[in-house]
């Protein structure tokens, strides 16, 4: 049963999404990406949290020594964004193709919310492309995106592709680690490889 204060919650998010009063992209995009759960109390959560979260950017003309706090700052490489994003942090990758191996060194938490990896344009994907592979992870495999005890992180509206090696993953979690998900991702001549299944 849906509270009265869950209503609010919602049709609050739903007015300021939609007429511009909250121009917080992370805002915007977490409750676009949560509004179709059934748990309006996690719901509920995510939209107090998420208008003070932090943003970085990534696209193909920046650079790694920037601050990656904006689109006109932002890095050079997912990697990049992969060692330095801080918890309840949000990532946005401009589209095109990025030819690397990401290894996550970073993880969200409970008190801070999980590190958001996801599009900057909603209807367009980044890609990871495996096609320029080389960089193995710690574990000696070939993946796209690997973490090792990592946990609270998301992946949304990404594409990972062409990877077709022995023993590779466009995604590979090993270890423990819990809160990991991927959504609206399209995964193309590529695995996910899991040593357990996360929630």
């Amino acid at each position: 049963m849906i509270s009265q204060l869950q209503y609010v919650y919602l049709f609050t998010a739903l007015l300021w999404a939609q007429t511009g009063m909250c121009q917080n992209r992370d805002f915007i995009n977490l409750f676009r990406y949560n509004s179709t759960r059934t748990n309006l109390k996690n719901i509920r959560y995510r939209l107090i949290f998420i208008v003070a979260s932090k943003s970085y950017y990534v696209t193909k003309s920046r650079n790694d020594l920037n601050l990656g706090t904006s689109e006109t700052t932002g890095w050079l490489t997912i990697q990049k964004a992969a060692s330095s994003a801080t918890p309840g942090s949000t990532v946005y990758i401009d589209p095109g193709i990025y030819y690397e191996t990401v290894t996550i060194n970073v993880q969200g938490n409970a008190k801070d919310g999980p590190i958001i990896f996801t599009s900057l344009m909603p209807n367009k994907r980044p890609v990871i492309s495996g096609k320029q592979a080389k960089v193995t992870s710690a574990d000696g495999t070939l993946n796209l995106i690997y973490m090792e005890k990592k946990s609270y992180l998301q992946f949304a509206n990404l594409e990972l592709a062409d990877l077709k090696v022995t023993e590779c993953s466009g995604v590979r979690i090993v270890g423990g680690g819990s809160n990991i998900g991927t959504y609206v991702c399209l995964f193309r001549e590529c695995a996910i490889n899991l040593d357990r299944l996360l929630p």
